[in-house]
């Protein structure tokens, strides 16, 4: 029995890219995702310097004196 022609190539992969290429992208990459994350870092910075909401900024800030417990007491009953 005699197969027919395939029209298609079988499993034909694409050509391997240049290797110097792929470096060069994934250091490229690499600089790029340091530079937003410094970026990002710089921004963190930035808001945890920042008073939050309801938040008194920490140079006004008044601590109130310790006041001591008034003491209990009981009027003195004087005898009639």
């Amino acid at each position: 029995m005699v197969r027919p022609r395939r029209t298609m190539p079988v499993n034909q992969n694409p050509p391997a890219p240049d290797l110097a290429t792929v470096v060069a992208n994934l250091q490229r990459q690499l600089l790029e995702q340091q530079q937003e994350t410094n970026r990002l870092r710089e921004q963190l910075a930035q808001i945890n310097q920042r008073p939050q909401a309801n938040e008194v900024p920490p140079q006004n800030v008044r601590v109130p004196p310790v006041v001591p417990p008034v003491p209990d007491v009981q009027p003195e009953v004087q005898p009639e």
